[in-house]
């Protein structure tokens, strides 16, 4: 999934009325160490995470006043903020992505 696909994902059920698992979605404030921890590369930061989402760049659902974004989305959001998946080199993750 590519960052310009996030236009043609449709808003996400609210996982506390019976949507997908919760599990599924990832609080805001953990997209970052998410990233760290998944992704080679300079992560955002936090506010710029928040603004991402607020702009509505990275799709998110506010549940009980809080951001939770769907976790199938963090290569996207890798995507947007530059980083490349660990031990990928840019030029090979591009190749893959088009092999699949």
């Amino acid at each position: 999934m590519t960052f310009s696909q996030f236009s043609t994902i449709p808003v996400f059920a609210d996982p506390s009325h019976g949507g997908p698992q919760s599990r599924d979605y990832i609080g805001s404030t953990s997209v970052v160490p998410e990233l760290v921890q998944a992704y080679d590369g300079t992560p955002p930061s936090f506010e710029k995470v928040k603004q991402a989402i607020y702009s509505g760049r990275i799709p998110a659902v506010k549940v009980s006043g809080r951001w939770l974004v769907k976790s199938v989305h963090l290569g996207a959001i890798a995507d947007l903020f530059g980083m490349a998946p660990k031990g990928v080199a840019p030029a090979s993750r591009a190749s893959a992505e088009h092999a699949a």
